[in-house]
């Protein structure tokens, strides 16, 4: 009778012992599947940080190109505006001196009038 108690503990301690391996099993599967996603979703992050980064350097890139040909059309706006003033200046002096001319002309005639009238 104490063999057999003794044989039955040990299919007991056997069956305890096998189903704690399966639950540890069981566990350390759960841990390989959240390990691997974590891992996976490491990886996604550093290709996801990696494609930022060379965006950002794009943008970056194409901010400086833009800078240059603003830089550069504000620096021809700005000969185009001198040279638009000289013109101007230089129209303004032309009325000026086509005024004149024909306050000279209309004095020439008013003096080539009276000295018609003083002809006759």
């Amino acid at each position: 009778s104490e063999s057999r108690e003794k044989q039955q503990l040990r299919e007991r301690f056997d069956r305890e012992k096998d189903e704690l391996r399966q639950r540890m099993d069981s566990v350390k599967g759960a841990e390989d599947r959240e390990k691997s996603d974590l891992r996976k979703r490491l990886d996604d992050a550093l290709q996801e940080k990696d494609r930022s980064w060379t965006a950002v350097a794009n943008l970056r890139e194409n901010l400086q190109r833009c800078m240059a040909d603003l830089s550069y059309a504000n620096s021809r706006l700005k000969e185009n505006d001198s040279k638009f003033k000289e013109r101007d200046n230089k129209a303004r002096e032309a009325e000026q001196n086509k005024a004149k001319l024909l306050q000279v002309i209309e004095e020439l005639k008013r003096a080539l009038g009276e000295t018609t009238d003083l002809n006759d």
